[in-house]
């Protein structure tokens, strides 16, 4: 039997799974699997080559082949991670978009890889564009939707962002000032509408904010965070532990919340109830906040697990260790997939009362709780009210499965009204 190719879709994203872990490529991955399932055929464009030159590769995913191309990761102009002038990957992606002449563009997630100018261009030549966007940065200046770093921001974008961004620095406040900086990120953004250029957001939380800055909201589309449905596998059965264990799934960052972290075990660890595990890339994390860490290993043997390598394949090892997974991020957060992928193991979340977390803790009021925002005494009120009062989840799996057909359902929807238009 020969299957008929429905249409070529050609993503582009510096981010994939091939080279780090994370929600965006995990969404990714999700996308392209579904794609080729449904007889798409894909190209993914995205960096990662281990030398100077652009190496091509077939992929395999559920027997499923799919063809990517790995640009070199490097160092980029002032101009162009200003993006004041296109940058020269597009010397490398142009003769890729000629070849292949997709019938859609996805583009996830616009840096100096691919940012404001390469759609400028990629307009004139072709049709059909999206853009996803996972961050808040898209529509922050400062990236992380925390006003004067001491509460989150109702997300409206104006003259305040300015003096915003004197709270992290003095000298790059005054030149977001006197050159309106401030306000470049969100023009970008609406320069993609103009330029005809349909725009998905992962939360309905992101999208009331693209509306807030004067975006019509028909012309955003919310295609929410999900992951793939386990129904086939054996999940690990809840065991009642006498100590309770908390888990971190994540680098160790000032937006992940890795000083609020390092309190509040420092704080959970001084009783004999509570134990730590955490999944942490070394790599990618902040040096500091590795050293900080490491002394707190050092002063509580065999309270603190580390796990390392932790990856989209043997995530189980990481969940079967624990019973409850802690989310402290400082930026909002517009998924996380970490989240969802608790839920499907059947353990307890506890997130911020922000963002994406806030949205979950509604549709799964069972396993998600939320405490307030850097609040360290209402987090660790809240995680003493989960070790005490531990719930055995319900199946899941159902309403997973759900949002991953939704997932897919969305994503050809829109490819489709795009091509038949």
């Amino acid at each position: 039997m020969v299957f008929k190719v429905q249409k070529k879709i050609l993503i582009i994203s510096e981010y994939n799974i091939y080279t780090s872990i994370g929600g965006t490529e995990y969404y990714i991955d999700m996308l392209i699997k579904g794609l080729l399932k449904s007889s798409y055929e894909v190209i993914l464009i995205t960096k990662g080559a281990l030398h100077d030159e652009i190496q091509a590769a077939l992929k395999t995913i559920e027997n499923f082949e799919y063809k990517v191309v790995f640009l070199p990761t490097r160092t980029f102009k002032k101009q162009e991670i200003q993006q004041a002038i296109i940058s020269s990957t597009w010397n490398e992606i142009l003769p890729v978009l000629e070849r292949e002449k997709p019938d859609i563009i996805h583009v996830h997630t616009y840096s100096t890889f691919f940012n404001i100018r390469h759609f400028e261009v990629c307009s004139q030549l072709f049709k059909n564009i999206l853009f996803t966007s996972h961050i808040p940065g898209h529509f922050c200046p400062k990236g992380d939707l925390i006003k004067f770093n001491r509460e989150p921001c109702d997300g409206v974008i104006y003259a305040r962002c300015a003096l915003c961004l004197f709270s992290d620095s003095i000298k790059t406040g005054l030149s977001n000032l006197v050159f309106r900086y401030h306000q470049k990120v969100l023009e970008r953004l609406k320069s993609l509408n103009k330029l005809g250029v349909k725009l998905i957001g992962v939360s309905e939380w992101q999208r009331n904010n693209f509306i807030s800055n004067g975006f019509n909201p028909a012309q955003i589309a919310v295609i929410r965070q999900a992951v793939h449905d386990k129904t086939d596998e054996n999940l690990p059965t809840i065991i009642a532990n006498k100590i309770f264990r908390i888990g971190y799934l994540g680098r160790l960052s000032k937006e992940k919340g890795s000083v609020f972290l390092l309190k509040v075990i420092e704080k959970l660890i001084s009783t004999s109830r509570f134990n730590f595990v955490l999944g942490i890339p070394k790599n990618n994390s902040d040096a500091g906040d590795m050293e900080s860490l490491d002394k707190l290993l050092q002063q509580n043997k065999g309270r603190i697990k580390l796990m390392a390598g932790i990856n989209n394949s043997n995530k189980s090892l990481f969940f079967n260790e624990i019973d409850c997974l802690f989310i402290p991020s400082f930026c909002i957060e517009t998924g996380p997939v970490v989240l969802l992928e608790a839920v499907q193991f059947g353990k307890q979340v506890l997130g911020p009362d922000t963002g994406g977390p806030l949205e979950f803790s509604h549709e799964f009021p069972q396993l998600v709780s939320t405490y307030r925002w850097n609040n360290q005494p209402d987090a660790i009120n809240k995680i003493n009210t989960l070790s005490e009062n531990k719930k055995v989840a319900d199946d899941y799996n159902f309403k997973i499965k759900k949002m991953e057909e939704l997932f897919i359902q969305k994503h050809l929807e829109i490819y489709n009204s795009l091509t038949t238009a």
